[in-house]
């Protein structure tokens, strides 16, 4: 199977399992939860539990978005012919994919973290997780040039 299909798949999965940790969990999850956390992972703002959905439907969003562009990137570059631009291509693909992935991953955390705090289970998020976040960014960013440059070569 196509790597770029695996990592696909995974976001779904991801998403779905964030739908389904919601659902299930529901009833125990008081009607107030944290929606958002500073840089230090301190809870600035409480909402409407409805308010959980908010990111696993944006996680939807994002694959569908990042699906679409994948899917219009050869239409997009049809005018660029050869071997280069078709690699080109595969890398951007398995990037978007890869960023989908690592975005659903990260909404669905944020989820879990949002609901271990509203039940007591935690105070906050780590004072790790903004630089965990960003250094998961970079990292994909890098791998990613990286590879266009072997690809240039």
């Amino acid at each position: 199977m196509d790597i770029k299909k695996i990592f696909w798949i995974l976001s779904w999965l991801v998403a779905g399992v964030t739908f389904a940790m919601i659902l299930i969990h529901y009833g125990d999850i008081p009607d107030e939860v944290p929606m958002h956390f500073d840089a230090t992972g301190v809870v600035d703002r409480y909402g409407s539990k409805n308010e959980l959905f908010i990111l696993p439907i944006l996680s939807v969003l994002l694959i569908l978005l990042f699906q679409f562009m994948t899917g219009n990137s050869i239409k997009i570059n049809k005018h660029k012919q050869g071997f280069k631009n078709e690699a080109q291509v595969t890398v951007t693909k398995i990037f978007m994919s890869q960023m989908a992935l690592y975005c659903t991953l990260l909404f669905g955390w944020l989820v879990y973290q949002s609901m271990a705090v509203a039940v007591g289970k935690q105070t906050g998020l780590s004072s790790y997780f903004l630089v965990a976040t960003f250094g998961g960014f970079i990292i994909l960013l890098v791998l990613y040039y990286i590879q266009l440059k072997k690809v240039k070569e």
